[in-house]
């Protein structure tokens, strides 16, 4: 069913049993697709880098050997233009899918502004509240109003609450202004400069760690999966947060 769904949205038979083959595995090296899809080894690396190209793999050098990992299944349905419902009505099942495997990527890079959209787009799926630092003066063109139209309105579908930290600055302060509408808060923090990475914005999540560079030759996205880090991280962020006006006071 699963397969059928996808072909109905713009992948091919093959291109689907291959992606559903990842998906399951977690992490899959070129032998262990072959030997679930049954279908060529040429067969197989055409594919994988047809799905990479879309976006729908990620292909990874781990010791000299190249391991496929999946994107998400709600990255997929958010890209995906036809039979939109249908897709969302098995999209629990496709996650119970992706989870059975021990075998889990700990990195995902993805490069580029898009790779930025896309870290942002997994960032929105959640259901639980988030926990941000950032600085909307340092995003490239075209990212805020991105995260207005796309993203926001996706985190305030799943009810996902933000709590935003940012350096206290004009265009800031002018963010801050819409919190009332967004199902978030920004709170403005005097940070030392010598002591906040610049262009650098970090999410939190789950388990999740999303870190955003904005740099100039240097834009990419990056989820990290630890359960440890991500909460050592929110208990820093909490901490700052609770204690905004002492801090600002100094």
């Amino acid at each position: 069913m699963f397969e059928d769904i996808l072909v109905k949205n713009g992948f091919t038979r093959k291109e689907a049993s291959v992606y559903l083959a990842v998906l399951e595995c977690g992490q899959a090296n070129m032998s262990m697709i072959v030997r679930k899809t049954k279908l060529e080894r040429s067969t197989v690396y055409d594919l994988v880098a047809r799905l990479e190209a879309r976006r729908y793999l990620s292909v990874l050098q781990l010791k000299g050997v190249k391991q496929v990992v999946a994107t998400p299944p709600n990255i997929i349905v958010a890209s995906l233009k036809n039979s939109v419902k249908e897709v969302e009505n098995i999209l629990p099942d496709l996650m119970d899918v992706a989870f059975q495997s021990v075998v889990k990527p700990k990195i995902k890079f993805h490069d580029g502004l898009e790779g930025v959209k896309q870290v942002l787009r997994e960032f929105s799926y959640t259901h639980e509240d988030t926990y941000v630092f950032t600085d909307y003066s340092t995003m490239p063109p075209g990212l805020p109003e991105f995260i207005w139209a796309e993203i926001v309105p996706e985190r305030i579908r799943h009810n996902s609450f933000a709590h935003l930290l940012v350096m206290d600055s004009p265009v800031n302060r002018n963010v801050q202004k819409n919190d009332f509408k967004r199902l978030h808060e920004h709170r403005l923090v005097k940070f030392p400069l010598d002591l906040i990475p610049q262009s650098l914005e970090v999410l939190l999540w789950e388990n999740k760690i999303g870190l955003l560079s904005f740099a100039k030759n240097e834009i990419f996205g990056m989820i990290i999966e630890s359960k440890t880090i991500t909460q050592k991280l929110i208990n820093i962020h909490q901490l700052i947060w609770r204690n905004v006006d002492k801090l600002n006071s100094k």
